[in-house]
């Protein structure tokens, strides 16, 4: 039997004006960033899918690199995170915890709106 609990979906954002994004600094969209040790910078955590990475460290200031992608990449980045929050607020009863990072890393390979020439990486 289903605990009377209310769902958390209530508590979601709404979807935030890409214009008022760009003024925003990148910390206050995507926490943590992650370095990884091919020179990306990813959100969440090590091994989110290169398609949404900020930038590579060293390549261009990570000023441009964070305003490329608030501009470009972070929809995709907030579908894919939406899409993730649905399917744990939609998980079984029997499913009390999740780690969030987990299912958002894993989801990230699988999700590809970006093409990652548009983040001006090297292959």
């Amino acid at each position: 039997m289903k605990a009377n609990i209310p769902r958390l979906r209530e508590l979601g954002i709404p979807t935030p004006n890409l214009a008022e994004i760009e003024h925003l600094p990148l910390a206050a969209i995507v926490s943590p960033l992650v370095l990884q040790d091919n020179g990306l910078i990813v959100p969440i955590q090590y091994g989110f899918s290169p398609e949404f990475a900020i930038g590579r460290l060293g390549q261009q200031s990570f000023s441009e690199a964070a305003a490329h992608w608030k501009r470009e990449v972070y929809p995709h980045f907030l579908v894919l995170s939406r899409n993730v929050w649905d399917e744990m607020t939609n998980a079984a009863d029997y499913l009390p915890f999740t780690n969030w990072y987990g299912i958002a890393t894993t989801r990230s390979h699988h999700f590809a709106p970006v093409a990652s020439d548009s983040i001006n990486l090297p292959s």
